[in-house]
């Protein structure tokens, strides 16, 4: 499986981008987790041939873990708004 992530700048401080293309996945699905001091979220993506974009906020930087292969497979991402 190979996976290219990427944190695209935007020009709207109050949100990040992440967007990108896993090869070789058998389930499309891709749960996104983000943790905060106010918050923890889990929401579900469909990824269309391995790709995918979230799009969201936070009021700092904070951890992204992208779950993949119903939670077998894993990777952590840092965002911050606007970049």
């Amino acid at each position: 499986m190979g996976c290219v992530v990427f944190l695209t700048a935007c020009s709207d401080e109050k949100i990040y981008i992440l967007e990108g293309n896993i090869t070789g996945l058998v389930s499309p699905i891709i749960y996104v987790e983000t943790s905060s001091e106010q918050d923890n979220k889990r929401d579900m993506l469909l990824s269309k041939e391995g790709e995918f974009r979230y799009v969201s906020s936070s009021d700092s930087v904070e951890p992204v873990i992208l779950y993949m292969e119903e939670d077998s497979v894993w990777m952590t991402v840092w965002a911050k708004n606007g970049e």
